[in-house]
């Protein structure tokens, strides 16, 4: 069990992700990951306190400030690399607004994150091969324009690769 300490200190830090202050909200999200990275325990805190929540607003709300969108990438990863996180994960829709990143961005650096992080959210046991395609968004209704293509390939490429 953890402490009233630590308890409080997760609840305040999972607050500070929903802050108007781009400084604060910025610094939380890289708490977050920080905290989480190579603990099960932790993932668990900070996903029962709605991290991963708050967490998929920002990705979904922010979507021109790309420092933030990347370390906000990160975390949601490290919280995919668990069955209770994944959980969580799927439970909030995260897939989805992972995905229009690659559609919805003109920086490599934030396609490149986005496509690792769906690698790790696809190489769950909690969604089988045969789900991937269903999970990501058409090219035919609203998903990424023709000139996007490429993102598509590498996020293909990524999911594939060594299969």
């Amino acid at each position: 069990m953890p402490g009233q300490f630590e308890s409080q200190k997760v609840k305040e830090v999972v607050a500070s992700l929903e802050s108007d202050d781009h400084d604060v909200r910025r610094k939380a999200v890289r708490e977050v990951k920080n905290a989480i990275i190579g603990s099960k325990v932790k993932k668990a805190r900070y996903s029962n306190a709605g991290a991963v929540e708050k967490l998929v607003s920002i990705i979904q709300n922010q979507p021109c400030q790309s420092e933030l969108i990347i370390d906000t990438l990160a975390a949601l990863g490290s919280f995919g690399t668990s069955e209770q996180g994944m959980n969580f994960i799927l439970c909030t829709g995260a897939i989805q607004p992972v995905c229009h990143l690659l559609s919805d961005t003109m920086d490599a650096k934030t396609e490149a994150a986005a496509a690792r992080v769906l690698r790790i959210f696809f190489q769950s046991e909690m969604i089988p091969p045969r789900d991937v395609l269903s999970i990501l968004p058409s090219r035919d209704r609203g998903g990424p324009p023709s000139d996007r293509r490429a993102a598509w390939e590498r996020l293909v490429d990524m999911l594939w690769a060594g299969a």
